[in-house]
């Protein structure tokens, strides 16, 4: 039993330090539609949507070891940075939302990495 328990107690921490990271994209506002839906506990390459930038509203919920996600106009993470998320975000409507140009980003978003 002392086993056990000193082995239950020594693996919570550690359960708690690695919870996942969690991104979901929709392609409608208000969170309608989900086209992209990843949880993880390390940083990720590129990836491609798979809708073709259809992106209106997302959710994006970082880690203690993960910090944010970046979406980007063109496919591969080529082109611009349209959204560097570092804290958690819940942006239920992209026309809301300017880059650093000040256009919105609403339908553009072709690709987004995770770090």
């Amino acid at each position: 039993m002392k086993v056990v328990t000193f082995f239950f107690l020594a693996t919570v921490p550690v359960t708690t330090l690695v919870s996942a990271w969690h991104l979901q994209i929709y392609s409608g506002t208000n969170f309608i539609d989900v086209i992209e839906d990843r949880k993880g506990t390390l940083d990720q390459p590129c990836k491609t949507l798979s809708q073709g930038g259809v992106a209106s509203s997302m959710h994006w919920v970082p880690t203690a070891l993960v910090s944010g996600v970046k979406l980007y106009d063109q496919a591969k993470c080529q082109g611009g940075m349209i959204l560097d998320a570092d804290y958690e975000e819940h942006i239920e409507d992209f026309t809301r939302v300017l880059d650093s140009a000040g256009r919105r980003i609403d339908n553009r978003a072709k690709s987004y990495k995770i770090y």
